[in-house]
């Protein structure tokens, strides 16, 4: 008769503990995400983690104070909402989507005389470099 591991037997012997971050040595997704099967679900690893370590999945989201994807380690992981995270990204310039740009690709700065603020046809606010779209109706015509 076999026994059938408990989800934290299984769980932390895929983990690679360091000084620091406890890296997950398993399945990983495509941003550098662990995945971990857990109960017929498959989990992200530091998801997995706060649920040993709390009793509970995080109310929001499991949030990494690190910056290590493949970090598990409980002391790095914490619940936080989706805004949280995405001001703390800008904070530690880990999402240049979100970080305001000050300059065009041509190098010019985008300052407020220099930017045509307008609603693109998906009904979203845009803006366009003013000296860009001038140079580009010379070449045009």
């Amino acid at each position: 008769m076999t026994t059938r591991k408990s989800i934290a037997d299984r769980f932390w012997s895929k983990v690679h503990k360091t000084d620091t971050c406890w890296l997950w040595t398993a399945a990983i997704d495509k941003r550098g995400y662990g995945r971990f099967r857990a109960d017929e679900k498959v989990e992200f690893a530091h998801r997995v983690s706060f649920l040993l370590a709390h009793g509970h999945y995080p109310e929001h989201q499991a949030l990494h104070a690190c910056d290590v994807p493949l970090c598990v380690n409980p002391a790095h992981i914490y619940d936080g909402t989706q805004k949280e995270n995405i001001q703390d990204s800008i904070r530690r310039n880990r999402n240049p989507q979100l970080i305001p740009r000050t300059h065009c690709p041509a190098g010019h700065e985008l300052t407020p005389e220099n930017v045509y603020n307008y609603r693109g046809r998906n009904g979203w606010s845009m803006r366009s470099c003013r000296k860009c779209i001038a140079a580009h109706q010379r070449r045009a015509y």
